[in-house]
């Protein structure tokens, strides 16, 4: 496989991104993206990761 772009964002409870924590190509395997709470308040976030013609959306939650 080649390498594919990557778009990992952060959304508020509100629907409004708050943060992007990756937008760029990324070959295969593993990777790690690290999430910044600073700034952050409290409370239940969504994140939606696209890989390609892949994508999918979870929940976190800040305390």
């Amino acid at each position: 496989r080649d390498e594919q772009h990557v778009l990992l964002e952060v959304y508020d409870a509100l629907g409004r991104k708050v943060q992007t924590l990756a937008d760029k190509l990324y070959g295969p395997g593993s990777h790690e993206v690290g999430v910044e709470a600073k700034g952050l308040e409290p409370g239940l976030y969504s994140y939606r990761l696209q890989a390609g013609d892949s994508s999918a959306i979870r929940q976190m939650l800040i305390l």
